[in-house]
């Protein structure tokens, strides 16, 4: 448990990176970049490289890795010093990780702020990019209250490049909001042949949450500027063997929306969506296995 959250505490204070699952813990080739990673969070906080909570944090890497896991069929390992040692020392980290966090998120609060109430020039787009969090929250924030004029200076600068990618949980995937998407929507209303090129240009993903957003934006602009999405959408979708979180309705609006424009399109979007998988005619006729999968539309 220490191990998995002090993964978590990593991905909360990571200063410049979508939100990712927690990391999992590194093999000893690979521990001096946990270590690394610890460094880079410390001086993206503001820490000094003596700070006391640093090297405590220092002091735990490797260490929680050694009692993660037993070393044989043998049992739980006794409860001894050293355990509670590192339980204490682990509960003083955590508490201070709290501190740590809210003070770095506050730091960063105040600096959009500033921007946000400032022009887009070369230098402000800079310091947006460059230097504050792409983390959700922070993301959250900005986009929530960016004036709709700093939309193609952000393009330029490829920050609708790419959606945050799904996050693995388990045996499974987690799909995360986008925050962009809703800046887009709203950008939609007064600059769409804008949005449209944008939508044109992201690098749909298996993040199916965010492309239920942009598949939104697209229903916002008129039929003949989503058209270029909804080709991009179409080879997305025939990449993959099953669509999560996807309705009928909206994909129906979405598909009914494009046809004014390209009825070729539609009919593409909407055979894409409703193929049968496995195709029947693939499948080995001679393989008799009840493990067989059936085939079904996506």
């Amino acid at each position: 448990m220490m191990r998995e959250i002090e993964g978590s505490i990593r991905s909360v204070l990571e200063p410049s990176v979508a939100p990712a699952e927690p990391a999992p813990e590194p093999n000893e080739a690979q521990r001096e970049s946990h270590r690394q990673q610890v460094e880079r969070i410390a001086a993206s906080a503001g820490l000094p490289p003596d700070d006391p909570f640093l090297d405590l944090w220092r002091s735990l890497v490797g260490q929680l890795h050694g009692v993660a896991h037993r070393s044989g069929q043998h049992g739980a390992r006794p409860v001894d010093d050293s355990f509670i040692d590192l339980w204490r020392r682990f509960r003083l980290f955590a508490d201070l990780a709290v501190a740590v966090a809210e003070q770095n998120i506050a730091r960063h609060l105040d600096e959009l702020d500033r921007l946000l109430a400032s022009e887009p020039t070369r230098e402000t787009v800079k310091t947006l990019v460059e230097s504050m969090p792409h983390g959700y929250q922070a993301q959250s924030y900005l986009f929530e209250r960016l004036p709709v004029n700093w939309l193609m200076h952000l393009r330029k600068r490829g920050y609708f490049r790419a959606p945050y990618e799904p996050i693995r949980v388990d045996n499974g995937l987690r799909f995360v909001s986008w925050p962009p998407a809703g800046y887009l929507l709203k950008a939609a209303e007064v600059r769409s042949d804008e949005v449209g090129s944008i939508l044109s240009e992201v690098n749909l993903n298996a993040n199916w949450a965010a492309t239920h957003e942009l598949c939104e934006v697209a229903l916002a602009l008129s039929p003949a500027t989503c058209v270029p999405f909804v080709r991009k959408l179409t080879n997305q979708i025939r990449t993959t063997d099953w669509l999560p979180l996807f309705d009928g309705a909206r994909v129906g609006r979405l598909a009914g929306h494009v046809a004014a424009a390209d009825a070729d399109v539609a009919l593409d979007f909407l055979s894409a969506l409703l193929a049968v998988l496995p195709d029947p005619a693939h499948n080995d006729a001679s393989d008799e296995s009840e493990y067989r999968p059936l085939p079904r539309p996506r």
